[in-house]
């Protein structure tokens, strides 16, 4: 595996941000810091396309079909390292990902490592003109100094023949320096041709793994087929000795069937017998089967009607058995206080909805101006456990409404919310921060645009029931739809008893 440190630019923030990097056979995954486990993020090298357009800069991407990944080195030595390690590991994983079956296909593969052996070689080459160029450099300076040092001494003992030998010295060494210099280009200028001479072969190994892959394909339907063809005669063999057993047997029962007469009607007898059991009980499994599937269904309409329950209201709810919560608007900050001021017509809309942003039953929205109006949670069949409590989330809207060119529609200012678990804990009075818009449910620190300084207070108490008179309308309704959940329940326990096998 390869690691090290690069900056990477970010999705949304397009600011690189340095990330310690880890090749691992085809997966460069990103971390934090280099003693983190779990990665942030991961690359899928094979799937993905390397490019090299702002290699001069230091910067390399890797594109693939979800988005296009950005990185930096801090020098091009680096970035070239990194490019040529990515390049090698994804050679490498194609070239394992087909096996060649064409001569065609290996001399390309042949080709393909003459090739890298030869991009070595260059690179060798480059390296060691580089150490003799760095050392020529030194040697130059030092020359440089010690005549320079010579010129300056009033009690030097070199003499001007000695000086002028240095001299042409330091000229042959500059134009050896110059030669290196030429040389080192042209090695580059030759790995350039090489990295796009190594591109193109790697499109061509592709094309031809590809190739590879569908032959081995239409090999693997001939030799399903052989297989398929080889069973059918394996069968009909079967079939013919298991008819040839059976009429040696029928023979033999012809012969003896006077004699076991009695044993054969018996046998009989026993077998219907067992088949009577065993069909009585399927019919008895069959039976419970439907009457759980019957269960589950009156469940199922159960829990969508306790999800319609959660819904709000200006009014209080009319069952005296029914629990809610009074919510009300108890004050914003100041600035958000002034700016709720400059709208005519600024309301709050109060809504429920689970983990994913599902709203669950109906919202309801206060009248123009007052945005103090109290609201009505009905929780009628409200289970008392945490799970259930942290899993449901109260949104508060604040919302005006904002003429356009062809309509009038209401547009978001700010919003916030907060888990029911958590507003039960922290009552009566809870303060929630704003956010800004769009109003899509999010959890996520990343995403939430806070904000800074603004927020309101939420009171949150037990509700008001409604008159008798209401109350007993309301019971009417309830319990006529409940008596049509039940016929409707009955009458498919009804169905599966007369599906039901007789005995």
């Amino acid at each position: 595996s390869i690691s090290g440190w690069l900056a990477k630019r970010g999705a949304i923030n397009k600011s690189f941000k340095n990330r310690h990097f880890r090749l691992e056979k085809k997966m460069l995954s990103y971390y934090t810091d280099d003693k983190t486990l779990e990665p942030q993020g991961v690359i899928d090298i094979l799937n993905s396309e390397l490019k090299t357009d702002q290699i001069a800069d230091n910067i390399f991407e890797l594109v693939s079909n979800k988005r296009a990944y950005v990185i930096k080195a801090e020098t091009r030595d680096e970035a070239d390292e990194w490019v040529e390690a990515l390049s090698n590991r994804r050679f490498n994983l194609l070239a394992a990902a087909s096996t060649p079956v064409l001569d065609s296909g290996e001399e390309k593969v042949d080709e393909v490592i003459e090739l890298r052996q030869t991009c070595a070689k260059l690179k060798e080459k480059m390296l060691k003109a580089r150490e003799e160029t760095g050392a020529a450099k030194k040697q130059v300076e030092l020359l440089k100094r010690t005549i320079d040092a010579q010129d300056e001494s009033k009690s030097g003992n070199v003499t001007l023949r000695a000086t002028k030998i240095w001299k042409e010295r330091c000229a042959g060494l500059e134009s050896e320096k110059t030669k290196l210099t030429t040389t080192n280009e042209t090695l580059m200028k030759e790995k350039e041709a090489l990295k796009e001479t190594v591109a193109k072969l790697t499109e061509v190994e592709a094309t031809l793994g590809s190739r590879i892959h569908g032959m081995e394909e239409a090999m693997n339907t001939l030799k399903k087929a052989h297989e398929s063809h080889e069973e059918k005669l394996k069968t009909q063999i079967k079939e013919l000795n298991e008819a040839h057993e059976s009429h040696e047997e029928k023979l033999k029962t012809q012969i003896k069937e006077l004699n076991e007469g009695k044993e054969a009607l018996f046998s009989e007898l026993e077998s219907t017998k067992a088949k009577l059991q065993a069909a009585e009980e399927n019919a008895a499994k069959e039976k419970k089967t439907l009457e759980g599937k019957v269960e589950d269904a009156f469940k199922q309409v159960e829990g969508m009607l306790d999800i319609a329950a959660w819904s709000f209201s200006l009014r209080p709810p009319l069952i005296s058995s029914a629990k809610c919560w009074k919510i009300e608007l108890c004050g914003f900050d100041k600035k958000t206080e002034e700016g709720i001021r400059l709208k005519d017509d600024a309301h709050i809309e109060f809504v429920i909805v689970d983990q994913m942003g599902v709203v669950m039953g109906q919202a309801c929205r206060t009248e123009p101006l007052k945005v103090s109006q109290p609201m009505f949670l009905s929780l009628p069949n409200l289970k008392k456990d945490e799970k259930t409590w942290a899993s449901r989330y109260l949104i508060v809207q604040l919302k005006y409404k904002k003429a356009k060119k062809k309509s009038v529609k209401c547009s978001l200012v700010s919003w916030a919310f907060v888990s029911l678990l958590l507003l039960m804990q922290k009552g009566p009075e809870v303060k929630l921060q704003l956010y800004k818009k769009p109003c899509e449910f999010s959890r996520d620190p990343e995403l939430l645009q806070i904000f800074k300084d603004q927020n309101l207070t939420l009171k949150v108490t037990a509700g008001h029931i409604a008159s008798p008179e209401e109350e007993k309308q309301l019971k009417e309704k309830s319990l006529s739809r409940k008596a049509r959940s039940r016929v409707s329940v009955e009458a498919s326990k009804k169905e599966a008893a007369e599906a039901e096998p007789m005995d």
